[in-house]
């Protein structure tokens, strides 16, 4: 494996969240001790004037200056930016850094994708392990762990009518979900 792929999230106006400071500082962390580059990946919302992947570049060029990093600027989840980074690279083989409870999902996302991933979870993930915030993210996970199995047997309209309604569940539990829901909606309407 060459590379190391660090999973966008949330950036505000150039700076990284607590969150995707803690899966940059891990991958730089692992990327020294094992001589990968890193790729960084994910988009932006509307009104943002920065993509999740250029902030983590820039992050991990001021923290960790011997690296190699690339940044795919594209993306609003894991499959989208799994799918850009496979696409710029060829590649076949990753390691992929997320947050902890999000490793079941993504791998199980990058071998539907056609990528050998080893996934590492962040030690730096933020929330306490059973917190209030710890578990809409567990829950988060859990339907998406469901949908990523499910959806695959389904028509795609119905594939399509499951995604929604986990979302309208996700909108409850995580009110800031909401903007990157309906962009990812929106990109697979125009696709």
């Amino acid at each position: 494996m060459r590379y190391a792929i660090v999973l966008g999230t949330a950036q505000y106006d150039g700076r990284p969240s607590r969150i995707l400071a803690g899966r940059l500082r891990h991958a730089g962390e692992l990327a020294t001790a094992e001589g990968l580059d890193v790729i960084t990946v994910g988009g932006k919302l509307p009104g943002d004037r920065f993509t999740e992947a250029g902030v983590g570049r820039t992050y991990l060029r001021e923290h960790f200056p011997h690296l190699t990093v690339h940044a795919v600027q594209e993306g609003m989840d894991t499959r989208s930016s799994l799918s850009a980074v496979k696409e710029a690279f060829a590649l076949s083989d990753a390691t992929i850094i997320t947050d902890p409870l999000h490793r079941l999902r993504t791998a199980l996302i990058a071998r539907q994708e056609g990528i050998k991933a080893t996934v590492s979870g962040t030690p730096y993930y933020p929330a306490a392990r059973f917190s209030k915030p710890w578990w809409r993210y567990l829950a988060h996970e859990t339907g998406g762990v469901a949908y990523a199995l499910m959806a695959g047997l389904l028509p795609a309209h119905g594939a399509a009518a499951l995604r929604n309604g986990f979302y309208r569940v996700e909108q409850v539990l995580r009110p800031n979900q909401k903007l990157r829901h309906q962009m990812i909606q929106r990109e697979e309407e125009n696709f």
